[in-house]
């Protein structure tokens, strides 16, 4: 079983200084993704050529990825699937034609202002401005997670012999210490 441990005043202090590097590489790398999309989408559309996105599209992190691909998938008429020399190997590859009309609108709406000179989320004018097209389209959904599952999976590890060795009067006494049941509920729960 895994002890936490307390900082020490010296551990915390360099800990805070640790949190403040990554708040400025974050600030700094939300900014450069901020800029670089609408390049990379004016890339896409003067060079027909997906090279420099698919390029671009594995230097991102997992969370970047995902909202770099909504993006490119609204503003481009480029299939993002698997190669057909590997499977496995997400990129964007060949023009939907279909698609195509469509999706050039949008990218030049994208980088528009509607006719009194504002952003338009509504009418898809956002001034090139990705993060802005972010917050207002791409929605990420929560995962549905099987919590009642994690809770019985949880428990019969704990009192598996070879894996936690607690009894149930242990696992009990522990959800009650936690607060993760009150007492007086279990009692009702017992009398009912």
């Amino acid at each position: 079983m895994s002890t936490l441990i307390k900082l020490s005043t010296v551990e915390v202090g360099t800990f805070t200084k640790a949190i403040e590097v990554v708040k400025k590489h974050e600030v700094k790398t939300k900014k450069l993704i901020g800029d670089i999309m609408p390049i990379a989408l004016q890339h896409v559309w003067g060079h027909n050529s997906v090279g420099l996105l698919n390029t671009l599209i594995h230097a991102l992190s997992p969370a970047n990825k995902k909202v770099a691909l909504v993006f490119f998938d609204v503003m481009t008429s480029h299939v993002y699937g698997g190669s057909k020399a590997n499977k496995s190997v997400k990129e964007y590859g060949k023009r939907d034609k279909s698609a195509t009309k469509g999706a050039k609108t949008r990218a030049e709406n994208f980088f528009d202002l509607d006719s009194d000179g504002n952003i338009d989320l509504d009418a898809g004018f956002y001034g090139g401005d990705f993060w802005l097209f972010v917050d207002n389209e791409v929605k990420i959904e929560a995962k549905n997670v099987d919590y009642m599952g994690m809770i019985d999976k949880a428990i019969a590890s704990a009192t598996d012999e070879n894996k936690g060795g607690f009894t149930s009067e242990e696992v009990m006494n522990h959800l009650i210490s936690s607060g993760g049941i009150d007492k007086d509920t279990l009692l009702a729960l017992l009398t009912a």
